[in-house]
């Protein structure tokens, strides 16, 4: 418990008074979370509960789980279930893709409705491991596999991992001293499930060449994530020199675009579609490259499709990023 309170003071994560929205799905490690913080927290706590409905009567008895719990230590109860037409409202094709932006919408509303700044989610090392495998499988930059952050601004709310120094093992330790209840997840088996692959399979192989895979994944996404802060840094100061607003989107000056090395105009080309879009969902290297190479073509026009029905243009001394043509 003292290395979870080190943990989040170390890294700034939340006051003590502070109101939080704690996503509880009834497992072990949200169960090992919402025990920590009711022993320790002083502010106020909102158990939140989202009931994907894709396991039946399991799902249905895990919401009740955490509702009934949250009833038995006196804290509000926030729970969704949610409704096959519910699915089609997002545009991912991955129905794992879908449930994250889902719970995190609920999770958004929850915090809005309570006034707290604060969502608490049960992210630990282990998770942070098979993130950083698979998205070395995907492919992935370098922002990419810094990992899960312990806490990152998104939509005006601090998201916060408090567990992410703790292992698995650690974890259960904590569980059983304490005797937490929690409930098991059947679908946590199934290896179709690209997470559950890497758990499985991939992670007990090359544990075999290193005992210590997770910590040393959990260090080298912690060493990335520096690096990629200073970079994203460098980045900022690019976009506020050299892009200027129009339109739906950003224009820059070919002659100084062409000016950068190819790795600043590479992250540039991102940071611009993060801005564009509001996310870095749907982009991909090949669009990076597209686009670069559209730049430094010698016609003096060129359009490109992106995703999303944005735009990537050259019209003579300019290039442009954005909703509409120029």
């Amino acid at each position: 418990m003292e290395r979870i309170q080190q943990f989040i003071e170390g890294h700034h994560l939340f006051e003590p008074q502070d109101p939080l929205i704690v996503g509880v799905s009834g497992g072990m490690d949200s169960m090992t979370l919402l025990s920590f913080l009711v022993q320790t927290h002083q502010g106020k706590i909102i158990v939140a509960h989202i009931n994907h409905g894709l396991r039946g009567e399991e799902s249905d008895q895990e919401a009740e789980f955490v509702k009934n719990y949250a009833g038995e230590i006196s804290l509000d109860f926030a729970g969704h279930q949610i409704l096959p037409g519910e699915w089609e409202r997002f545009s991912s094709d991955n129905k794992q893709e879908k449930a994250r932006q889902i719970r995190q919408q609920f999770f958004l509303e929850q915090a809005k409705k309570n006034q707290a700044h604060h969502i608490v989610t049960a992210h630990q090392a282990q998770d942070q491991a098979e993130t950083l495998l698979w998205r070395l499988i995907r492919g992935s930059g370098l922002r990419g596999l810094s990992g899960i952050s312990p806490k990152v601004e998104w939509q005006g709310v601090t998201w916060s991992r408090p567990l992410l120094g703790l292992s698995r093992e650690e974890i259960l330790r904590f569980v059983q001293a304490l005797k937490i209840p929690y409930v098991e997840d059947s679908s946590n088996a199934k290896i179709e499930y690209d997470r559950n692959w890497i758990r499985h399979k991939i992670l007990p192989l090359l544990n075999e060449k290193n005992p210590n895979l997770v910590a040393t994944l959990n260090e080298t996404a912690q060493i990335l994530r520096e690096d990629h802060a200073i970079l994203a840094s460098l980045t900022e100061g690019d976009f506020r020199h050299l892009a200027q607003p129009e339109g739906g989107g950003y224009v820059l000056s070919i002659k100084e675009y062409r000016g950068l090395p190819k790795a600043r105009r590479y992250r540039l080309l991102r940071h611009l579609w993060s801005r564009v879009l509001g996310n870095y969902r749907s982009i991909t290297f090949h669009h990076i490259e597209k686009m670069d190479s559209l730049a430094h073509q010698s016609s003096p026009k060129s359009h490109y499709d992106l995703p999303k029905g944005y735009f990537f243009q050259k019209y003579y001394w300019k290039i442009y990023m954005g909703s509409k043509k120029t």
